[in-house]
């Protein structure tokens, strides 16, 4: 519904590490969003450790964007081969990105999260969507698949 996306005729970046899965969080801590990326999970299965590695990762996230003016603050949690990459939008919704910590390529995350960042707002926009709960978008979806394949 959002007409043709301007990334259909881009190149896809692949890049060697592997990226588990895209949380956003709520204002207040709450989940809204998560969104495992199967075709690059190395395991084809999310275990449970990757969202307790997420959900701890969200004082570290306060702590760096205190310290940071940045809108995305890198790495900011390492958890045996994980790392947690973070960003914060200026309207406090916090996105996290679990990947291997072989996976280090700044730019592509930061990319990715500034396209799932201008995504998001769009989809918040709708009049009908509650901010505290779960985005349950089809649309959204695809936008944040499309993305993953092309930026990671």
């Amino acid at each position: 519904t959002w007409g043709k996306s301007k990334y259909q005729d881009s190149k896809i970046n692949k890049v060697k590490g592997f990226v588990e899965m895209l949380m956003i969080i709520g204002k207040n801590d709450e989940p809204l969003f998560e969104y495992p990326l199967p075709i690059l999970i190395k395991n084809k299965e999310l275990s449970s450790n990757s969202y307790f590695i997420l959900h701890s990762s969200l004082d570290v996230l306060e702590v760096a964007a205190y310290v940071s003016q940045n809108l995305y603050l890198k790495q900011i949690e390492k958890f045996n081969e994980y790392a947690v990459y973070g960003y914060l939008t200026p309207g406090g919704f916090k996105f996290l990105l679990l990947t291997e910590s072989s996976y280090r390529n700044d730019d592509v995350i930061k990319g990715f999260f500034s396209d799932v960042h201008e995504v998001w707002v769009k989809a918040i926009m709708n009049p009908l969507y509650d901010l505290k709960s779960m985005l349950k978008s089809n649309a959204f979806n695809y936008k944040v698949g499309e993305l993953s394949l092309i930026h990671i």
